[in-house]
């Protein structure tokens, strides 16, 4: 790849990889971090009118004598659309993504009562109705379940599940 790409030098900012890694490994834990838009390529997270959503398609366009980004992005909570135009040298946020996995314990009217690998009980996720319905039906057939989530920016939910491995 190129170090210099539409008119910014990638070396000098850094990638998006590279600063998310940074990110991560900060001693305050933020919940966002900077990245030019010029770093930013398909599928990477981006937070655009406060939400963190994943980038579904990317475009760029010369208009005068800059490049413009165009980008569609999907809300990794809500699944809704948002699409934003801004200039390839600009910086926006991107969310620092975590992903966790916790057994189910036992569902009550939407809140999953769950386990941390350390035996902690962890109430506070979200998940939508119709995966709760799918996880209620598997607890009652009396399958061990393992849930995993994503949490971004204070926000947690559930993505998916799966059967706990035999032991």
């Amino acid at each position: 790849m190129p170090s210099v790409q539409w008119g910014v030098d990638l070396e000098e900012v850094g990638t998006y990889a590279e600063l998310e890694t940074r990110a991560r490994t900060a001693d305050s834990a933020p919940t966002t971090f900077s990245v030019c838009a010029a770093a930013l390529r398909k599928h990477h997270h981006v937070v655009l009118q406060g939400r963190p959503g994943r980038i579904v398609d990317l475009s760029h366009s010369r208009a005068g004598y800059s490049y413009k980004m165009h980008m569609v992005t999907v809300d990794i909570f809500t699944g809704l659309k948002m699409e934003h135009i801004m200039n390839v040298q600009h910086f926006i946020d991107a969310p620092v993504l975590t992903r966790s996995e916790y057994t189910l314990v036992n569902i009550n009217a939407l809140i999953l009562n769950l386990l941390t690998d350390e035996g902690e009980p962890k109430d506070d996720v979200d998940v939508d109705k119709a995966l709760c319905g799918r996880l209620a039906a598997d607890l009652a057939l009396g399958k061990d379940l393992r849930v995993k989530t994503v949490r971004a920016m204070g926000e947690e939910q559930v993505v998916s599940y799966k059967e706990a491995a035999a032991e």
